[in-house]
């Protein structure tokens, strides 16, 4: 097959030529792909690619350009001050980014370029943004209605109700372009000015295009990796469980297996875990929850990336194979033994006098019956700190007994008394033997 600029050469302007050796990507049908010259007032020359499935209805539009690359990029800026603006003709690269600054919104890059009115990109936008918001209307009602309100704005956009606004395009390749209605050149609607690119921009955009075959000049859009975002989540409780984390974010999307928590060389949770998601969306939506508090932590939230995600990965790897006895403890974490932290109550004291012993607590809780063990804590050298876990018989028990003795008082001291879960409890005997003796009663 020719080359792409021979393509150039050898159409007349607005020739039309059809191709019918290509199958669509969706059913597998032979279908027509058309090829049409166009040359573009004040622009350029360039390639409309069509290819339109009469089976499956399966639609594909892409445009190339004849010179792929322009000497600078271009920012263009259109003031859409009346309806009939909606019906300019607007050229897409792939490489362009737009916003829209009366309602902050940015549209990053797509996968090819494309040309439609200013109506048809807007129509696109709203499609794209509408399509997760029932889902997102049943569990992220904040982000729901951010986005809500982004696209009832531009439908009146479309619409011609909310009028002025302002359109702008970036495109450091310099390819996009919006037509004037009239094909004059004199366009007080639009402001175009022209950039000098970076070095390393430059290479970064073209350098796929340069290793274009010949043979992939009119290929069908091929399916693609999902994309994949990466969070870091700093400062989470040491007993957090997988299973705590997705209950406190309230996303019913986020599975398991897309969350990553990362331990230490002692088997215990270090506070530390990776979130991969799927789309802007999600990242967005969990952002909010930077400085957020859970069990009287604060939450740090920042963008994290694969590498930084398999490296946390390995490392846990490594620990499993490292020691038997850690591999036990990671996998027991990993798995959220939901029996074990749930089904069994626990409870934390703290003011206890520093004379109280096993039997005082006891006395505290006036001998109750549902008690099953009593542990006092001590420092390093031995001091008790005032401290102490209390196991009893299950959730529902533990409930009741904080919410009858928490703030009662031992003497002159009033205890306090708080819910934990039994992984808090555990933590604190899978420290090594030295720290256990020192820290906790025998």
């Amino acid at each position: 097959m020719e080359n792409l600029q021979q393509f150039f050469e050898n159409l007349m302007d607005d020739q039309e030529i059809t191709i019918t050796d290509y199958s669509c990507s969706k059913c597998k049908q032979v279908c027509k792909t058309k090829m049409l010259k166009k040359n573009i007032p004040n622009f350029s020359h360039i390639i409309i690619f069509t290819f339109n499935c009469q089976y499956c209805g399966y639609k594909n539009d892409e445009v190339r350009f004849k010179d792929e690359k322009k000497e600078k990029g271009i920012r263009l800026q259109l003031k859409i001050d009346h309806p009939s603006q909606l019906q300019r003709k607007i050229i897409r690269s792939q490489q362009c980014k737009i916003s829209i600054p009366e309602l902050e919104l940015k549209i990053q890059t797509t996968k090819k370029s494309s040309i439609n009115t200013l109506e048809g990109f807007i129509q696109i936008s709203i499609d794209e943004l509408s399509r997760d918001q029932s889902e997102r209307k049943n569990c992220q009602g904040q982000l729901y209605s951010g986005i809500q309100f982004i696209i009832e704005n531009l439908q009146q956009f479309k619409q011609g109700k909310r009028l002025p606004f302002h359109w702008i395009m970036e495109d450091p390749s310099g390819n996009s372009f919006i037509m004037n209605l009239n094909q004059s050149p004199q366009d007080e609607s639009l402001d175009i000015q022209y950039f000098t690119r970076e070095e390393e921009q430059f290479e970064t955009i073209f350098k796929k295009q340069s290793d274009i075959k010949e043979d992939d000049i009119i290929q069908e859009e091929q399916p693609r990796p999902k994309q994949q975002f990466y969070l870091k989540i700093r400062g989470l409780p040491f007993q957090c469980t997988k299973q705590d984390l997705l209950n406190f974010l309230e996303m019913p999307r986020l599975k398991k297996e897309n969350l990553m928590m990362k331990f230490q060389q002692n088997g215990l949770f270090n506070g530390e875990a990776y979130i991969q998601i799927f789309s802007i969306e999600d990242s967005d939506y969990l952002r909010t929850f930077h400085k957020s508090q859970m069990d009287h932590r604060y939450l740090e939230i920042f963008n994290s990336n694969f590498d930084e995600f398999q490296k946390a990965q390995q490392s846990n790897q490594y620990l499993k194979q490292r020691n038997p006895k850690i591999q036990s403890e990671l996998s027991n974490l990993n798995e959220e033994n939901e029996y074990q932290c749930k089904q069994q109550g626990v409870l934390k004291l703290r003011g206890l006098p520093w004379s109280s012993n096993e039997k005082d607590v006891r006395n505290f809780f006036q001998n109750n019956s549902k008690i099953k063990s009593v542990k006092l804590l001590y420092d390093d050298n031995g001091k008790a700190k005032g401290q102490c876990f209390v196991v009893v018989k299950n959730l529902e028990t533990a409930e009741k007994l904080k919410k009858k003795y928490h703030k009662k008082s031992i003497g002159s001291r009033y205890i306090e008394v708080f819910i934990c879960s039994q992984r808090e409890y555990l933590d604190c005997f899978q420290k090594n033997n030295s720290d256990r003796k020192r820290s906790i009663s025998p």
